[in-house]
């Protein structure tokens, strides 16, 4: 390539050579007579091109090789198959992005694309994804800048599956999915609605597009654009204006808080179709007007009747208790779950966690089990005696609320 670009280009085709380690297997240099070399049309085949271009690219860390971790199964007719946890993960990752976009092209029907979607009466939600579309930007920009391929991939997974799919999707749903006729007084909130998941989509398609070009330039071809191809489109730029330290630092408690009732409901085996009462006192009180103006999302996200805020929680009996930074949380418990029963089973599955530990804790203490057994038995072993002990103190703390 040199030596083609000097000649007929009169110009070296590039100036910037980036040396990867070596891709090992299991540690191994992949080698034809040790017969662990991976077959990228194999691979191909089986996980996607993308998942596997994004599994290499995630690999990477300066100084250090690509080591392919593989998990040995067989092939119903008993033939060993080599199966890659990255790859499978990577192609999940693909799923996500597909699955996503598929939500947005059914609720977009005759919207067009808005540049300036978010110049106008942009709410909480919306100031925290611009927020934090940026913030990934700024960090993918800077991950390529400086060859930390690691962290610039790690960058667009967390933003695209966390921060989008994950919680934006699901705080603008009832508008996106909203169904009213033309000149309504919601249809211009709709419209609004609509073109923003459009702007965060297609720039996150941009984003991603260097490390998955396939898939992405296919999603990106069924959403309104302008241009030919997204190999053609302009990169995303940062606008370090729209990235807000305290929108996300108030959008990190609001998660907390629904992601910490879900948790007690999980925990108590709360039956999905039964609402609660959530109890709130707050030691910061900045935080009391963003719980407040997000009320809404937080009944439909955590499946909540109503929403009391009070100044001190000390006097709740039978009663969920749980804590996250600035606020206190007690969930009556009372008419949802029998509490003689729950009592019961969490004490029977209290003493089976118990025993299972003791066992293990033998093992464990006995140097001939240490020293004889293979390296990924005792660590499995010891994996779960650590499971076991958060398991131990999450149903003493449940039993404590009881």
């Amino acid at each position: 390539m040199m030596m083609m670009g000097l000649k007929f280009m009169g110009d070296v085709p590039f100036r910037k050579v980036f040396i990867t380690g070596l891709v090992r297997v299991e540690g191994e240099k992949m080698s034809k007579m040790k017969g662990n070399v991976v077959d990228p049309l194999d691979v191909f085949d089986r996980y996607g091109t993308d998942a596997v271009r994004f599994t290499l690219a995630s690999s990477v860390g300066t100084g250090a090789d690509v080591d392919l971790q593989v998990k040995k199964t067989k092939k119903p007719d008993g033939t060993n198959l080599n199966e890659y946890p990255k790859m499978e993960a990577a192609r999940n990752f693909a799923n996500k992005i597909w699955n996503a976009s598929r939500f947005v092209f059914m609720n977009i029907e005759g919207t067009e694309a808005n540049d300036a979607a978010f110049q106008q009466d942009v709410n909480r939600f919306d100031a925290w994804i611009l927020s934090k579309l940026n913030r990934a930007i700024n960090d993918f920009n800077d991950g390529l800048e400086n060859f930390r391929f690691y962290e610039a991939t790690q960058t667009l997974y967390h933003f695209f599956w966390d921060d989008f799919c994950d919680w934006y999707i699901e705080l603008s749903k009832p508008l996106v999915t909203a169904k009213v006729e033309l000149g309504s007084e919601l249809a211009a909130k709709i419209a609004l609605a609509r073109q923003r998941i459009i702007y965060i989509l297609e720039r996150s398609l941009r984003m991603l597009h260097p490390v998955m070009p396939y898939i992405t330039e296919e999603i990106w071809q069924m959403l309104p654009h302008q241009g030919e191809s997204i190999s053609l489109a302009a990169f995303p730029e940062v606008d370090r204006t729209a990235i807000s330290d305290q929108i996300e630092q108030e959008m990190e408690s609001l998660i907390a808080l629904i992601t910490k009732i879900r948790n007690v409901r999980s925990e108590m085996n709360i039956p999905n179709n039964e609402q609660v009462t959530v109890r709130l006192a707050f030691k910061d009180e900045s935080l009391r007007s963003v719980v407040i103006e997000s009320e809404e999302a937080i009944k439909r996200l955590a499946r909540v009747k109503e929403i009391e805020i009070r100044d001190d929680l000390s006097d709740q009996s039978a009663a969920a208790r749980a804590v996250i930074t600035g606020v206190e949380i007690a969930i009556p418990l009372e008419g949802l779950i029998d509490l003689e029963k729950e009592r019961e089973r969490l004490g029977k599955e209290l003493a089976k966690i118990e025993a299972e530990m003791e066992k293990l804790s033998t093992r464990l203490s006995n140097p001939s089990f240490v020293e004889k057994a293979q390296p990924e038995v005792v660590e499995q072993a010891r994996t779960r005696l650590s499971d076991l002990e958060t398991q131990r103190e999450t149903i003493k703390r449940t039993l404590a609320s009881l």
